[in-house]
């Protein structure tokens, strides 16, 4: 019966120990996270300032002009169908 009253004791003081250390180390972990979140709140306000501060036209294209860019380009790359007047292939 001592033996399993010593193995009791050696186990709760195990326990002890680890939730003893793990409360040591909880607030350094908790503020860790805080300050990680807190950077990354600042950075997604900064960027969001940013954008809304400097709008930059992508491409040298002013923005009421893209609508007109992207039809050239789709009109350029549509292919058109050709006839090869010496073999009278057909080349779509």
């Amino acid at each position: 019966m001592e033996t399993v009253n010593q193995w009791k004791d050696i186990i709760y003081n195990t326990f002890r120990d680890m939730g003893t250390k793990m409360a040591e180390v909880l607030p350094n972990l908790i503020g860790a996270i805080l300050v990680l979140l807190l950077g990354w709140i600042i950075t997604k306000i900064t960027i969001y300032i940013l954008k809304r501060v400097f709008k930059l036209d992508i491409g040298n294209i002013p923005p009421n002009e893209v609508e007109k860019y992207m039809q050239q380009v789709i009109n350029k790359m549509k292919k058109a169908p050709v006839v090869d007047e010496t073999t009278g292939d057909y080349n779509i």
